[in-house]
Order: C-alpha cells, then structure tokens, then sequence
C-alpha cells in the first residue's frame, strides 16, 4: 500500500498541507480497516452469488483505488493545494461529516 511521503522541500506548498493530506489519510485508513474487518468476520460459507459480501470486497477495492487517489494527490504539491484538497474531500465516498469539517478547519489554518 502506498504511503504519503514528504515531496521535496523545492515542491512542498506546506507541511501544513502534508498534516491535512496525512489526516485524510487516517480517516480513510480506518475506513479500510473496518471493511476489511467486516470481511475477516463475515460468517462462512462465503458463496459467489452472497450479494453482501461482494459488495464488501467491492467496497475495499474501491478505498485501495481512493487511497492510491490520495497517494498522487499528497505527492503532486500544486500551486492550488487547497483546492485540491477540497476537492478531494468533497468526492471521498469514505470521509463522514465529521471528518469533512475536521479537515475544513484545518484547511482554514494552512498559510495562504
């Protein structure tokens, strides 16, 4: 799995913005971490046609492909980092309300 590494000092907007994108990070690392339970704990047999547990192992492809998303997001550093960021959260199928306006409060903080 990817991990949210430091872009160089010449590309880093702010290591405030690496926080936030490392918060994000968490909270979809602990989305993952449920799903991922979920499916360790699914009750046997475990048939193909079982709707539910499809859609489980849907659902933990689908945070891998958003991760990896967050990956090559944190690592570009653009100019409009805080757009980005936002943009980001707002297509997270795995960030709740919660962690959005914790997110957004950080954002507030980052220098401009």
């Amino acid at each position: 799995m990817p991990t949210v590494e430091s872009p160089s000092v010449a590309n880093q907007p702010s290591i405030g913005a690496q926080t936030v994108w490392q918060t994000i990070r968490a909270q979809l690392e602990s989305a993952r971490q449920r799903i991922i339970g979920e499916i360790s704990n699914y009750p046997a047999p475990r048939p193909a046609c079982d709707a539910d547990f499809n859609h489980l192992l849907e659902e933990r492809a689908r945070i891998s492909d958003e991760l990896n998303r967050l990956h090559a997001a944190a690592n570009s550093a653009p100019a409009n980092f805080r757009e980005q960021i936002e943009d980001f959260i707002a297509k997270s199928n795995y960030l709740d309300d919660a962690g959005r306006q914790k997110i957004r409060s950080l954002i507030l903080k980052l220098p401009r």
